[in-house]
This record gives C-alpha cells, sequence and structure tokens, in this order.
C-alpha cells in the first residue's frame, strides 16, 4: 500500500484530475472572497434609512456547479488510476510487480484521498480566516460554514472511495466511468420513475408514500446532497431552526467503509482477461442487462405516459419502444473491447 513506485505511478497517471480538483476547490475559496470584497461594496454604498439595517443575502451558498465539477474530476481520479490502466493494457504490466493486488488499489485510493483531504482542508483554512478577517464575520455563522466543508470533505471521499471500487467490477475506462457516476445517482431516478408506474396503475393511494421514497432514495444518493446544500447553509445563518440532518455525510461514510472493505475482499480475484470491455465479470452481465432494461421500461413509460398520453397504453407503448433501444445498445457493446496502446 505504502510502496513509493505505485504511489508515484498512480500520481502519475492522474495527475491532471488530481490539479485540476486543487483548482477546483480553490477556486470556491476565490468565490468565497469576492463574496467578502462584494459585500463589503454593498454595506459602504448603501443608501438605507438610519434606522434600517443592512440586508445581507448569502448570495456564496450558490456552488452547485462547482460541486458537480468536483465530483466529475473525483470520479475521473479514480477512472484514469485504474480503468485506464485496463484500457491501455498497463494494469497487466503492474499485476507482475513483486506486490499484492490489493496494494495496487489500496495505493490508488490512498493519494486520491490524501489529496482530496489535503485540497478541501486548506480551502476550508483559507475561507474560515476569509470569514474572521472580513465583514462577513457580523453576517454569516461558522456553523454554516462548517456544515459545508464536512459535507464536501466526505462526500467527496465517498465518491472517490466507490467509483475506485466500480475498477473492480468494470473493464474498461469508459464503463468505469459511465457506470459509476451514473450508478450514484439512480437510486433518486428509480424512485421518481416507480412514483410514476405506481401512479398509473394504483392512482393516487400511494401518494403518502412518494415523500418519504425520495428521501430515502436522496439520501442513498448522496452525492446530490452536495448539490442543493446551498440552501440549507442558508437556513442555518438566517436563524431558521429545522432539522438539518447528516444524512449525506452518513451515507457517503458507510459507502468508503463498504466500498474498501469490498475492494480488499476482491481484489484478489481481479482478472486481466477481460480487460478493455464492458465488465471484468461477464457473469454480471445478466444483472447489468436486467437493470438497464428495467429503468429503460420505466423511464420510457414516464416519458410516454405524462407527457404525450395519461393512458396506461401510452405508459407501455414507451416503455417497450425505450426497452427494445436499450437491448440494441446492449447487444452491440457488450462485446465491444476498448484497448489502446502497447503492453
Amino acid at each position: 500500500m505504502f510502496n513509493k513506485a505505485l504511489l508515484y505511478k498512480n500520481y502519475k497517471q492522474a495527475k491532471f484530475a488530481i490539479w485540476a480538483f486543487w483548482l477546483v476547490t480553490l477556486w470556491i475559496t476565490f468565490k468565497f472572497n469576492n463574496h467578502a470584497q462584494d459585500v463589503q461594496y454593498s454595506f459602504d454604498h448603501w443608501k438605507g434609512g438610519s434606522n434600517e439595517e443592512f440586508n445581507y443575502y448569502f448570495a456564496f451558498a450558490n456552488i452547485s456547479s462547482e460541486s458537480m465539477i468536483q465530483i466529475l474530476l473525483c470520479v475521473g481520479m479514480a477512472v484514469l488510476m485504474i480503468g485506464l490502466a485496463r484500457s491501455n493494457r498497463s494494469f497487466d504490466y503492474s499485476f507482475s510487480w513483486p506486490v499484492r493486488r490489493v496494494d495496487l488499489f489500496l495505493s490508488a485510493w490512498l493519494i486520491g484521498t490524501v489529496h482530496i483531504v489535503a485540497a478541501v482542508l486548506v480551502s476550508t483554512c483559507l475561507n474560515f480566516y476569509i470569514l474572521n478577517n472580513t465583514i462577513l464575520s457580523e453576517y454569516v455563522k461558522h456553523s454554516a460554514l462548517w456544515y459545508y466543508h464536512v459535507h464536501e470533505l466526505f462526500i467527496l471521499i465517498g465518491v472517490f472511495s466507490f467509483s475506485l471500487f466500480m475498477g473492480l467490477i468494470c473493464a474498461s475506462v469508459v464503463s468505469q466511468f459511465v457506470v459509476g457516476f451514473v450508478s450514484m445517482y439512480i437510486p433518486v431516478v428509480l424512485s421518481s420513475l416507480i412514483y410514476v408506474f405506481l401512479d398509473k396503475h394504483f392512482g393516487s393511494y400511494i401518494f403518502w408514500g412518494r415523500r418519504m421514497l425520495n428521501d430515502f432514495m436522496s439520501v442513498v444518493s448522496f452525492p446530490l446532497r452536495l448539490y442543493d446544500i446551498g440552501s440549507n447553509m442558508h437556513l442555518i445563518n438566517s436563524n431558521q431552526y429545522v432539522y438539518i440532518g447528516y444524512g449525506g455525510v452518513y451515507m457517503a461514510l458507510i459507502v468508503t467503509v463498504v466500498s474498501l472493505l469490498l475492494i480488499v475482499r476482491m481484489a484478489g480475484k481481479s482478472i486481466n482477461e477481460n480487460n478493455g470491455k464492458l465488465l471484468l465479470y461477464p457473469k454480471l452481465e445478466p444483472v447489468l442487462r436486467a437493470g438497464v432494461i428495467l429503468c429503460a421500461f420505466l423511464y420510457g413509460g414516464a416519458m410516454f405516459g405524462s407527457q404525450i398520453s395519461q393512458s396506461i397504453f401510452s405508459y407501455y407503448a414507451g416503455g417497450g419502444f425505450f426497452t427494445f433501444i436499450a437491448w440494441l445498445i446492449l447487444r452491440n457493446i457488450t462485446g465491444i473491447k476498448l484497448i489502446f496502446g502497447r503492453k
């Protein structure tokens, strides 16, 4: 795990994603500093009456675009360390090293996690320095900033850990990126599709369970917590005492631990024969096919049954059409082997 050659190899493969992640994370700090300057400028040029208080708005909370880029880069780091190595055949060479196979994955996890933690900690320290030494100290609560950075740290580590684990399931750079990224959002999307299906067949009798199902699935899709974190930060900062939980953090911790345990358990059995294909283990292809076809049916039914016509016939027509399209795509891509470069 602490083999210097392995650490350097993983850093070299993912260095562009690593430093891009640093850049985006520090850009959030730069944005926070600009927000402080804007507030100071607005306060200095405020034309309100003498008895009126300056109206502050917590605009810094609009950082969903930066959060999306951070998540994509965390997935990208894992893909460049494992998926790219499978596609360019360098993973075959790594297996010949006098190290345990599990160390190939744990060293990748270590180098990625160290950079994620370091970048977030540096950003956190700088943000609190800005908070304590600018006009924001009068308007922004420390708890609002802590809430964001705690979610940022654990969610990004969870995303990276899960994406790295996907390198033990997927056999190419493309499949690891697509399956790793999409599967983290499937639960919350699937909950909406399931509701449409139940509504079409049973009517409004199941409406009472929709909010509970969506809340649970949004926690399972923990990266989403980082996108809409601005609203919770605003609630904390504006003294609106509502229950604001850390469900996304807990789920990210669970995903991280489970991913590491599965990596340790499965890494020793990792094979190279199917490198470049969609999946590393052919036995998993029926599971993938069933999942994709089910999602395609539900999505097609929701689209046709809600936007084109409200009839149950339109629902099944749309579901059948999308199922056929998904089947065609899967039939053509499961046999493709994406290999480039030389051993």
